[in-house]
């Protein structure tokens, strides 16, 4: 379990929420953090919608302007 918030894609709350005294986390505004998390807010956006039938494609394209341009590098390789 865990808890993943982000803020105007500038600022990330990141943590453990199993309900014991142990779970922490972490707020960062650091870049490499917020686009990670980013990232892995996209896959499971992504996921659900497969899971569920559902068009996740303007979700997720607000999320990922900021990314690495997967599309334009495999453009490249081809």
């Amino acid at each position: 379990r865990r808890l993943l918030l982000i803020t105007d894609r500038r600022q990330v709350l990141i943590g453990s929420t199993e309900g014991s005294r142990l779970d922490r986390a972490v707020i960062s505004q650091e870049e490499i953090l917020v686009e990670t998390a980013t990232g892995n807010l996209v896959l499971d956006i992504t996921l659900f919608g497969e899971r569920r039938g559902v068009n996740t494609a303007e979700i997720v394209s607000g999320l990922t302007a900021r990314l690495a341009p997967i599309e334009a590098l495999l453009k490249r390789e081809s």
